[in-house]
């Protein structure tokens, strides 16, 4: 930082700043929200489907075979766990609903 000597520069600094605080505060929300997403348990269940079978796949070197295996099986698991999801949120939602 270089030394401010009047009132402009100051002005000039405080806006450079703030505009860097708006940007590192963006950064952060889509962080967040990356974050948020990564966790949903769709998510998290086709990561560890794809690691099992790429560590199985690394071992056997069935290449195309297991990666076509731990493709359709990562789907499988995201669609499955999506509609779990969706059913619990609904269950959630209608017991909420009916206490009030």
């Amino acid at each position: 930082m270089k030394k401010i000597k009047n009132r402009k520069q100051l002005k000039a600094e405080k806006e450079q700043l703030m505009l860097r605080r708006y940007e590192l505060e963006q950064a952060i929300k889509c962080y967040l929200l990356e974050l948020k997403e990564s966790l949903r348990p769709a998510n998290v269940s086709e990561l560890v489907f794809s690691k099992v079978f790429d560590e199985k796949n690394s071992a056997n070197d069935n290449s195309i075979l297991g990666e076509g295996l731990s493709h359709l099986a990562s789907v499988l698991t995201k669609k499955m766990v999506s509609k779990t999801e969706g059913r619990i949120g609904k269950w959630f939602r209608h017991r909420s609903s009916n206490k009030h």
